[in-house]
């Protein structure tokens, strides 16, 4: 059912709202302060019906300016006290970059980009968010071994990746250089042994024909010019 127009004749202390506030406020703004009780666009029209205007640095009626103050700045439970409103308020010592998505540090998550299990490290804002999460058979092979050297990655070993967490354990993973790494995903991976080593040895060979094709070009050395000593 439509909801009925307020045609209510306005009251002067809500005229001296509107003549206070409207000058400098954003139009949702005088309309909280008016317990929504009126519409924006019986706002906008009783003002442009009395003559008053935005003034001319004013915020637009549909944004909220940088340094704009709100008008109920310091006034508690301004926001009503319903238990609907207060349960959706910021409680005091919440951080507020938390929000209904929030997950707290040690919250598990399964990755659909790789298949793999992440755990939450970091709350830390300062810290680029991708690095929030880390992998868990990361994490497993750091407890154990320290941190992962540089140019090297942790795995799984072949046929032993798992989504249960407790079942990833240090036996099943393994640390190795990048390049093996990449090695290993290679496209002949799933094919047979003859086949594979085929494949391989048809990349070694391309690699060293493009080496002496295209040979680097060599650093020139430096030369020492020889000292001119003054004859006496």
């Amino acid at each position: 059912m439509r909801k009925q127009r307020n045609s209510t004749p306005w009251q002067p202390h809500e005229l001296e709202i509107l003549a206070t506030l409207y000058p400098t406020t954003a139009n949702y703004m005088v309309k909280e302060r008016l317990n929504n009780e009126r519409s924006i666009s019986a706002i906008y029209s009783k003002a442009k019906e009395l003559g008053i205007a935005k003034a001319y640095k004013a915020a637009s009626s549909t944004q909220f300016k940088k340094g704009l103050v709100p008008w109920n700045k310091g006034i508690p439970k301004s926001t009503g006290t319903h238990p609907n409103n207060i349960k959706h308020q910021f409680k005091k010592g919440r951080p507020p970059h938390e929000n209904a998505n929030y997950r707290p540090i040690g919250s598990v998550h399964l990755s659909k980009r790789d298949g793999l299990l992440y755990r939450k490290v970091t709350d830390d804002r300062s810290v680029n968010r991708n690095r929030h999460w880390e992998a868990i058979h990361r994490l497993v092979w750091m407890q154990a071994h320290g941190p992962i050297p540089p140019g090297y990655v942790v795995r799984f070993k072949k046929g032993q990746k798992t989504i249960i967490e407790k079942e990833i354990t240090l036996d099943k993973i393994e640390c190795i250089p990048r390049s093996e790494n990449i090695g290993r995903n290679g496209y002949w991976q799933n094919m047979p042994r003859e086949v594979a080593e085929l494949f391989q040895l048809k990349s070694a060979i391309t690699r060293r024909v493009n080496q002496i094709i295209n040979p680097k070009p060599s650093k020139p050395t430096k030369t020492t010019k020889p000292n001119k000593g003054k004859t006496k």
